[in-house]
């Protein structure tokens, strides 16, 4: 019982341990959520997403972004495109194949992501984040797939728009 209670007063504890700041730099147009003090440009698992974006950012134009525009409409076309669509590494993390370790095919991955709305059973609107991975690998940049409401989990989206010409 006293582990318990332990256990239980110690999760009460860690969960006001994750802070949400502002972008590091103005110019890097990334989130940036503190958890437990370390950016999650310095965690492991996402170093190498922050860098493959970074190197990614010269292959997203305005014709990249109305074609994920385009392909996320038709797939899902009870959703609707309520903001401007960006580059999120931590979104990138949530929709990889199954991968035991860092360092592998995973890390080349890209997402383009914006804030959608879709109704409910109910008639209310479901507010999420849906948008296109991509790959980039040697120099390539190449469609992986389209991903709806709930794909990428719950992800906090906070970063720069891609582009000053995306689609609403």
């Amino acid at each position: 019982m006293r582990f318990l209670i332990l256990m239980t007063t110690a999760s009460l504890f860690l969960t006001g341990c994750t802070t949400t700041s502002a972008p590091e730099s103005p110019g890097s147009g990334f989130a940036q959520e503190s958890v437990m003090g370390i950016s999650p440009r310095a965690m492991p698992g996402l170093k190498a997403r922050y860098e493959t974006a970074e190197a990614a950012k010269q292959y997203i134009t305005p014709e990249l972004i109305k074609d994920c525009a385009n392909k996320l409409t038709r797939e899902y076309p009870q959703v609707t495109i309520i903001g401007n669509f960006s580059m999120s590494p931590l979104a990138a993390s949530k929709v990889g194949d199954l991968q035991m370790f860092p360092g592998g095919p995973n890390d080349e991955i890209v997402a383009l992501v914006a804030p959608t709305s879709n109704k409910n059973i109910f008639g209310g609107d479901n507010r999420t984040i849906s948008g296109c991975s991509y790959r980039l690998h040697e120099n390539t940049f190449t469609f992986r797939k389209v991903h709806g409401p709930g794909s990428f989990g719950r992800v906090n989206l906070v970063s720069q728009p891609a582009s000053p010409a995306t689609p609403r």
